[in-house]
């Protein structure tokens, strides 16, 4: 597949000859995420005195009086950059009820400054209930995850994307609240690995890195192995709540289903625009996990369940030897029993 140098996903794919019923479906894609009027400006790179039009997210709304006694509304609003305190007069923008948190609003303002603060004074504010698929990295709340390193990782291996058909595929999973609100908290388990909050997206950065690290034969099979890392356990955003407890679909459907479900919007984009890539995620996920299923047959395969295996072990010493001493050579994590070489 040819590398475009830079440009959005569709333009890129534009300047490839497809086949007419690809280029048919490249054109109904472009329809439905139609890029929006306004750059989105990331609520952490605002400059005093800059009317902003955008898209962001609820983190809370309060209602406060002030001292003339009129009621006034303050919006914090959120990106994956940080948050914005913002203010809806009663002279210029009436609000009747607040919205829930996370509510996806499209937001006019006017932003200054207040004492050592950057605040805003808002024009307008309009619930989204639909989101575009380029804005679902952009919207991912900051406030919301426990380890906002992790978050600036994650969202630094996606924009190094330079396939536009793997890049397109990340937007459409991002772009469901479910998955992504749920990807910043949840655990990647319950007691031996990444057991705590914001554990699966900190296992699910490690894996793309250490996959990353390893050897592949061009560009485009390190990133499908980088995409493939990033969303190999993806389907325990539904087996696990935002309390670490497990769901009743964690206590009846594998998690490795649960990802095929959740990719499957991704996935059928990507089977029009490149079908090798979606079926090699696929294989990635599923194959040689079923004694009757397909054999493993690619080495990103191998490649993947290997950072993933390395990523997992690894947090487990470190939770095993967090509380001992130094020259302790055995530790446990759960039922297991870890050992290490005591330094010489």
């Amino acid at each position: 597949m040819a590398r475009p140098s830079s440009g959005s996903w569709p333009a890129a794919l534009a300047g490839r000859r497809l086949p007419v019923r690809r280029r048919c479906a490249m054109e109904r894609s472009n329809t439905a995420v139609a890029v929006p009027q306004v750059a989105h400006s990331h609520l952490a790179h605002l400059e005093p005195d800059e009317r902003i039009r955008g898209t962001y997210r609820i983190h809370s709304m309060q209602m406060r009086r002030r001292s003339d006694g009129a009621n006034f509304w303050e919006v914090t609003l959120a990106d994956r950059t940080g948050i914005l305190v913002t203010y809806a007069w009663p002279e210029q923008l009436e609000i009747a009820y607040p919205w829930p948190r996370h509510t996806r609003v499209q937001v006019e303002c006017l932003t200054r400054r207040f004492g050592q603060k950057q605040v805003a004074d808002l024009r307008s504010l309009d619930p989204l209930p639909e989101m575009e698929p380029r804005q679902g990295l952009d919207l991912l709340p900051r406030p919301l995850c426990p380890r906002p390193e992790v978050l600036d990782r994650f969202v630094s291996l996606v924009q190094g994307l330079k396939n536009p058909a793997l890049r397109g595929f990340v937007d459409h999973v991002l772009a469901r609240d479910e998955t992504t609100l749920n990807l910043l908290v949840v655990p990647a388990s319950q007691v031996y690995h990444h057991a705590y909050f914001g554990g699966l997206l900190e296992h699910s950065v490690e894996v793309a890195e250490i996959a990353l690290r390893l050897p592949y034969p061009d560009d485009t099979q390190r990133e499908i192995a980088l995409v493939a890392s990033l969303f190999h356990d993806i389907g325990k955003t539904r087996t696990f709540d935002r309390s670490l407890r497990r769901t009743p679909a964690g206590n009846l459907v594998c998690h490795d289903h649960l990802t095929l479900e959740i990719c499957a919007p991704g996935l059928s984009w990507l089977d029009m625009v490149w079908p090798e890539g979606g079926l090699l995620l696929r294989h990635v996920w599923t194959a040689g996990h079923s004694r009757h299923g397909p054999l493993p047959q690619s080495a990103l395969l191998h490649a993947v369940r290997l950072a993933d295996r390395l990523s997992a072990e690894q947090a487990k010493d470190q939770a095993a030897f967090a509380r001992s001493s130094p020259g302790q050579s055995w530790g446990r994590i759960g039922r297991e029993t870890r050992w290490r070489a005591s330094a010489f």
